[in-house]
């Protein structure tokens, strides 16, 4: 009886393991190797129960513990494997419930159970080819089964609103597009956020929101992916791209300077950097045009006429009799400013850069390394 009960609990049949114990202690009644297993068992059915409640009310943490549990008396009784692998998926944990499910498979290759939750950990891999297989699979094995039946039919409008979607971007209805992926979203909920599938949905429909430029609400999609995937390049991408957008260049500087201390090595964070870092310098150099008083497309006599007359009205001397120190330094500044100013708008290929969104330093690094290849060059 303790051995017929012991390997009905490997292959997770309690109820069979507690059949056997009952009828050996009918038997022997004080059999300490039956009243041991009897524990055992027990304690067993309770966490079985846990497991099996956990899953329903979405408590995906306990339930992993739970099976853990069980897995650590009976490793391969599917219906614990099954169990966990469940847990894993609740969790986005797709690759843990790909291995799980694999030792169902290899046992029983026509567990319809084995085949629907692999089919599903597949789909929230973002396969959503072969993960509709499997799903398809599980049907046939199963066509009863009310749990496979839902799943299929939402993995399928999940699917079909996804490859519209893609269409939808690619012809700039972006309005569109939100709203399929904002359904892809509702559909599957609670969508596990550590999975493929939800980052792919949120990062598709922030770039959806930066096209509509609503950053605001990108934003918000790109930090729910980050918040579960820390390192999801893509998303952090859109998230710069939004930044900008807001002309909060500074913050996206801090951004991709900070992750791109943690990953060295990607060339995409190595461009949004000189991006971000263009667009700050940008935003913070000196507007000559407006100094000068002159509009962007003024000639050099326009712009030579209009220094003149700025000079007279900014000169140091100017200043009044008794200003503060600082006033006298702004003063300087703005006349050196000035003269900056009038180097670099009276210089064709200072100017074009200038026009093209560099600063000052920027320019005359330029310069220098035009005049370098000009010199080696002879």
């Amino acid at each position: 009886f303790v051995r017929a009960c012991r390997a009905a609990i490997q292959l997770g049949q309690l109820d069979l393991a507690q059949k056997y114990v009952q009828q050996g202690l009918e038997l022997k009644a004080h059999s300490s190797v039956l009243q041991k297993e009897q524990r055992r068992l027990a304690q067993m059915l309770q966490s079985t129960a846990m497991g099996t409640k956990q899953l329903s009310s979405q408590q995906y943490v306990a339930a992993k513990s739970s099976y853990s549990t069980l897995l650590k008396e009976a490793p391969a009784a599917v219906s614990f494997l099954l169990g966990a692998a469940q847990a894993d998926l609740g969790l986005g944990l797709t690759d843990s419930a790909l291995r799980l499910t694999k030792r169902v498979l290899m046992q029983h290759a026509q567990n319809p159970q084995g085949c629907w939750v692999r089919g599903q950990a597949v789909f929230l891999m973002g396969d959503l080819k072969v993960g509709m297989k499997l799903l398809q699979e599980a049907l046939r094995l199963d066509p009863d089964s009310a749990e496979i039946k839902t799943s299929f039919k939402a993995a399928k409008k999940v699917q079909r609103s996804m490859e519209e979607a893609q269409k939808k971007m690619f012809s700039r209805h972006f309005q569109e597009a939100v709203d399929l992926l904002t359904s892809c979203v509702d559909i599957f909920k609670p969508l596990p956020p550590k999975s493929p599938l939800y980052a792919n949905l949120l990062t598709q429909r922030a770039q959806a929101y930066l096209r509509l430029k609503e950053y605001k609400n990108c934003l918000k999609d790109c930090a729910l992916v980050l918040y579960a995937q820390e390192y999801n390049i893509p998303t952090w991408l859109i998230r710069f791209q939004a930044h900008h957008g807001l002309e909060d260049h500074e913050t996206a500087m801090n951004e991709v300077k900070d992750l791109l201390q943690r990953l060295p090595q990607e060339e995409q964070l190595r461009k949004a950097y000189e991006k971000a870092d263009f667009l700050l310098r940008k935003q913070k150099r000196v507007d000559f045009y407006k100094l000068l008083n002159v509009s962007s497309i003024a000639s050099e006599m326009e712009i030579k006429k209009a220094y003149k007359r700025r000079a007279l009205e900014l000169h140091p001397d100017k200043v009044a009799p008794g200003s503060s120190e600082e006033d006298q330094k702004k003063a300087q500044l703005q006349f050196q400013l000035l003269g900056e100013g009038l180097e670099i708008l009276c210089d064709d290929f200072m100017r074009k850069l200038y026009d093209e969104g560099y600063d000052s330093e920027a320019i005359r690094q330029r310069v220098e390394a035009a005049k370098q290849a000009a010199h080696q060059h002879r």
